[in-house]
């Protein structure tokens, strides 16, 4: 059943959630399987005929599928956990004031895949790297993937979930913390918005394209990545920040941020494409 806010109520909101995609520099645990997939689907579709038929031909699943794959191996790899995020701190503006951690990050683990996969190793190696790379550059487009470490880039930082959007959003539970909201559930509003009020949903993706449309060449340095992620965490409308930290999770929050999700997703699909025509095309 929808939920009872008047269309003008969401065009007002929309209009302030272009202006907090705007303010991300360079852009005129992890993202749930749905956003992961998509990412890949997207840059898989934006190759060339040849660049594609090198992925396809490297991998023993769909792109999709294996762009998921490193979050699956979590419990028996454990040693690769550090590698899906990059702690910060309060009061950080650049990923270049966090320190490397010596068990790794997405960072260093990014720029390590690369190198294997545009090495002489084995192709098992080479595989394994391309399903990194292609999980990676969707983390660091996943703004609490840079998150604090006190809180475990959000995961301790809790909402209570009203009884209405837990219906919504199809959850039992009674509080989420904003990881998982950023994860996935601002994703699975968005889906909600495409079946039950299209008009809405056509307004994210004309603020989600026209935020991405800026960026002609988009940057494909990953510390650029992380610098946009760690913006958006800035934005007192994000309710990251200490002061402006939100106890019930609304609506009207969901609504607002979604043209930013969409707008990550986008940038990450493209930069993807872009990249692996950089690592494949010249093979």
């Amino acid at each position: 059943m929808p939920i009872p806010h008047r269309s003008t109520h969401r065009l007002a909101i929309l209009s302030g959630a272009l202006a907090l995609v705007m303010l991300i520099p360079g852009v005129a645990s992890a993202w749930w399987d749905i956003d992961h997939k998509t990412i890949c689907e997207e840059a898989l579709s934006q190759l060339s005929l040849d660049v594609r038929a090198s992925v396809v031909e490297l991998l023993d699943r769909p792109f999709p599928d294996a762009c998921v794959w490193a979050d699956n191996i979590k419990r028996t790899r454990p040693e690769t956990r550090p590698w899906h995020y990059r702690n910060s701190f309060p009061g950080v503006e650049t990923i270049e004031q966090t320190a490397v951690p010596k068990d790794g990050d997405a960072l260093s683990a990014l720029k390590q895949q690369i190198n294997v996969l545009t090495s002489a190793a084995p192709k098992q190696q080479r595989r394994e790297a391309l399903m990194w790379i292609g999980h990676l550059v969707g983390d660091l487009h996943q703004p609490f993937h840079v998150a604090y470490a006190e809180d475990l880039g959000g995961n301790r930082v809790y909402l209570t979930l009203p009884p209405h959007l837990q219906r919504l959003l199809g959850e039992q539970r009674d509080r989420v913390n904003m990881h998982a909201i950023w994860d996935g559930l601002i994703s699975r509003y968005f889906g909600y918005l495409s079946d039950q009020d299209p008009a809405a949903a056509a307004r994210i993706r004309e603020a989600s394209n026209a935020a991405t449309d800026w960026q002609t060449q988009p940057s494909l340095n990953p510390n650029d990545w992380a610098n946009e992620s760690i913006a958006i965490l800035n934005t007192p409308a994000a309710a990251y920040l200490k002061p402006y930290r939100l106890a019930v999770l609304t609506e009207e929050y969901l609504l607002a941020h979604a043209p930013t999700v969409i707008t990550r997703r986008q940038l990450a699909s493209r930069r993807l494409a872009l990249l692996l025509t950089a690592l494949l095309g010249a093979q």
